[in-house]
């Protein structure tokens, strides 16, 4: 009779391990995406959103995110790593800046100095700006202006 607990008790423990297992490797996917980034010289744009819905992109706010975050992409320097994350797995990944919406752009130079843009960015120029950042040339009055806060970094 003790045989089956025993067996059930040892299987349960290497589900355990599986799944536990599996989560750090969730969660290292995207922070070793990161880091090489960073060991090759780039800059990091962390581009969070959730999993789009059914009816989502009939919304015009969406739809003029997902064409600048685009027209962004497709022009984006080559030093320039983009990300994108759910916000789920965002939390996995990053420790800081705390991001407060489901939307939300995090612009890294390293891994502890980030912009935050904690929203849908609907404006072109916030990348503009958010690209000066990033290669040291940008007017502190126009982040604020922009929308855009500077932020520590720190990844998990």
């Amino acid at each position: 009779m003790r045989r089956p607990l025993t067996v059930w008790v040892l299987v349960c423990g290497l589900m355990m391990l599986q799944s536990a297992a599996s989560q750090r490797q969730q969660t290292a996917g995207p922070c070793k995406e990161i880091d090489q980034a960073f060991a090759s010289k780039k800059v990091v744009v962390l581009v969070i959103a959730p999993a789009k819905s059914p009816g989502q992109d009939e919304s015009e706010a969406y739809g003029d995110w997902a064409d600048y975050l685009n027209a962004f992409s497709s022009s984006a320097p080559a030093d320039t790593k983009i990300i994108k994350l759910t916000p789920a797995k965002y939390s996995q990944t990053v420790e800081e800046p705390k991001i407060r919406r489901n939307f939300a752009t995090v612009f890294m130079k390293d891994s502890t100095h980030s912009l935050l843009y904690d929203g849908m960015i609907v404006e072109p120029k916030v990348y503009k700006v958010a690209l000066g950042w990033l290669h040291e040339n940008a007017d502190s009055k126009d982040l604020a202006a922009q929308g855009l806060q500077e932020k520590p970094a720190r990844l998990k």
